[in-house]
């Protein structure tokens, strides 16, 4: 029902791929969800996609949708960052990608953060940190979507 709806952040990925931001989406507990249901720890939920006009066409997110046979070998991944402002712009176009998981990983490499302090807050700390000092659209468009996405953060 509406009044059992939250709002989220929907992450997805295929396989053992990058995490992909979907964008918001608003969960409720589907209608049918405890039919027949012999495990009461699984629930069925209902999704709506609320950024599907912006997702459906990020490269990141029809990449989902296809079958994929190969599997891209990480060290394969890696971009050497020559300067700030290539770097700045590396990020802002992962998040604007959809790929918001993999430009918190990249800022987190970049500022040396170990294993044990890596977190999706730390990630959202450095990326704005990086993205911040920019006039560029991109890395300001970045930066709002990154700010609507953790308008609710602690």
């Amino acid at each position: 029902s509406a009044e059992n709806r939250s709002s989220v952040v929907l992450f997805t990925r295929n396989g053992n791929g990058e995490f992909v931001c979907c964008g918001n989406c608003k969960a409720s507990v589907a209608g049918n969800a405890n039919a027949g249901a012999s495990n009461k720890k699984l629930v069925k939920l209902d999704l709506h996609l609320e950024d599907w006009e912006t997702m459906k066409n990020s490269t990141f997110f029809s990449q989902l949708l296809e079958t994929k046979t190969s599997r891209v070998n990480a060290s394969s991944l890696h971009v050497e960052v020559i300067d700030p402002v290539s770097f700045r712009s590396r990020l802002a176009r992962m998040v604007l990608d959809g790929n918001v998981i993999g430009a918190f990983g990249a800022a987190l490499d970049e500022a040396n953060v170990s294993a044990t302090e890596r977190s999706i807050v730390n990630g959202v700390k450095w990326v704005k940190s990086y993205l911040s000092n920019s006039d560029d659209p991109f890395s300001l468009e970045a930066m709002a979507m990154i700010e609507n996405m953790t308008k609710d953060f602690p």
